[in-house]
């Protein structure tokens, strides 16, 4: 089981996301992602390995804002790989960064919507 955190507050959020995901890091080592929000853009870092491996300081520089997910991986189905660590982020018709913990069993279904009725392939 994944772990997941959020956070909002007045200022950047990046260090206490690392905190968050490092805390909860015995539910996944695979992979970790933290997606920003700075009030016009959405900034995102993420790869294999563990929070303090994947999050260097060259890193969380350009993790700006004071609202931020963060996704820890434990992989149960597909590869381990970097396209699938999360959070994932789309920025049309509108921006959004999520992160989830199960499997959407109807991807398809779900992809074909967003492509017809949006013309986004996810």
């Amino acid at each position: 089981m994944c772990g997941i955190v959020g956070f909002h507050g007045p200022e950047r959020v990046v260090g206490d996301m690392i905190i968050g995901l490092t805390a909860l890091q015995h539910r996944g080592q695979d992979a970790a992602g933290i997606a920003t929000f700075d009030g016009d853009a959405f900034h995102l870092h993420k790869g294999q390995g563990l929070v303090n491996d994947v999050f260097r300081p060259k890193h969380t520089k350009k993790l700006t804002g004071n609202t931020g997910i963060g996704h820890v991986r434990y992989t149960t189905q597909g590869a381990n790989d970097s396209d699938l660590a999360q959070p994932f982020t789309t920025s049309y018709p509108f921006g959004l960064a999520m992160v989830h913990n199960g499997n959407v069993i109807n991807f398809r279904d779900v992809a074909k919507l967003l492509h017809e009725k949006y013309h986004v392939l996810p």
